[in-house]
């Protein structure tokens, strides 16, 4: 294996700082939903003192703002995108690690231990991915086979529209004007929608 210049070396850190890890994302997640800084790195496994200095790093105070603006543009939703990855996170934390039992000063247990659960972290995950969009649930397909000589119009038209009200607009508006015989699709492209599209 050949030595590594001090220019890949350079890249190389420069496309590392350039990824956050999954510590410093759980820690933008937490301040972006509301959290301190100090709870915040305390969720993410920091040391507690060091939320102020973690919003110093440039790539947690972009991805912050970032996640603050996604939340801002659903003002409306019961529970916002961050909120829902902060949740969603903290589940996945607790049930990789466990919740350890929570004394009062006087030695009586306030809260008992909540064991690792690595099924409940995995489905965790699993749904934390989908919502970030990193899993994609493909639909089920309807694989049967119609011999459409038995099928009444009016049923014909119901399966038709059915499928077509799955569409986006565009593509809806598209696949009629090839059914009404514009082959071409700089013909089809410059149709506008109907009414109801």
């Amino acid at each position: 294996m050949g030595a590594v210049s001090i220019r890949d070396r350079s890249e190389l850190s420069q496309a590392r700082a350039a990824i956050l890890g999954p510590k410093h994302e759980r820690f933008a997640v937490f301040v972006a939903s509301g959290m301190s800084y100090r709870a915040s790195a305390e969720l993410a496994g920091f040391c507690r003192d060091y939320g102020y200095d973690l919003m110093q790093i440039p790539k947690v105070k972009e991805r912050v703002e970032s996640l603050i603006a996604a939340k801002a543009a659903e003002p409306d939703s019961v529970a916002s995108r961050p909120w829902l990855e902060a949740q969603m996170t903290q589940v996945i934390v607790d049930a990789m690690y466990g919740i350890p039992a929570e004394a009062g000063p006087d030695g009586k247990l306030l809260a008992p231990a909540t064991p690792k659960d690595r099924q409940l972290a995995r489905l965790a995950i699993m749904d934390l991915c989908r919502i970030k969009g990193y899993i994609i649930e493909r639909k089920q397909v309807d694989s049967r086979r119609l011999d459409l000589g038995k099928v009444s119009h009016a049923e014909l038209s119901a399966m038709l529209d059915a499928q077509l009200g799955e569409l986006a607009p565009g593509e809806r508006a598209k696949i009629k004007a090839i059914a009404r015989g514009r082959q071409h699709s700089d013909e089809v492209i410059e149709l506008a929608p109907e009414a109801g599209d």
